[in-house]
């Protein structure tokens, strides 16, 4: 089984909506479990069935054996989602994933030695990727910590001294995001060259 097969006879759309001879459906599922591209067409098929069904999405295992009005659901749903599955067969930027996050403060500082920021721990992180820029976009300083402050040795970043920007996002514990910052400018001493 290939990937062009599947896009070919649609085997992803038929094997959600359970289309699928049981010997079709198991040399699908021998494929799409070690095909990156083809796990993520079912997962996303699962996700978006589950989406318009408003229930949790089955597991990828399951898959009606029997015909039953869910089977009618099922094709419905498909034929809602054939935009999608048009999409889906390319690579798509993904959505902006902090659209209804929290929005994170940053406060900043500077002495001779040192540049720092500080912000407020968001409900769900577990970690935080911090991150410093110098004022033409060079990222300076990268890490990611448990800790709601970072302070950075200035001659460590020394294109700092054009100006410095923080940005910090708050990462849960499967890393995806769950707040971030707006770039915040830092002030470094006049003679931080």
């Amino acid at each position: 089984m290939t990937c062009e097969r599947v896009a070919e006879e649609d085997l992803d759309t038929r094997y959600l909506t359970g289309q699928l001879s049981e010997a079709e459906a198991t040399a699908f599922e021998e494929h799409y479990f070690g095909c990156e591209r083809c796990w993520a067409l079912v997962q996303q098929g699962l996700a978006a069935q589950a989406a318009v069904a408003d229930e949790p999405p089955r597991r990828p295992l399951q898959r009606p054996t029997r015909p039953r009005w869910g089977l009618a659901a099922g094709a419905a749903v498909a034929a809602g989602l054939g935009i999608w599955l048009v999409v889906a067969r390319e690579p798509v930027p993904p959505a902006d994933p902090i659209r209804g996050r929290a929005s994170i403060e940053v406060r900043t500082a500077s002495d001779d030695s040192f540049v720092s920021a500080a912000w407020s721990p968001v409900t769900g992180a577990d970690i935080y990727q911090v991150r410093l820029f110098a004022a033409d976009g060079t990222l300076l300083h990268q890490r990611r910590l448990a800790d709601t402050m970072i302070s950075v040795p200035l001659d460590s970043v020394p294109g700092a001294a054009g100006g410095a920007f923080w940005d910090v996002e708050a990462l849960d514990r499967m890393r995806d995001p769950v707040g971030r910052s707006e770039m915040t400018r830092t002030g470094l001493p006049a003679d931080s060259s």
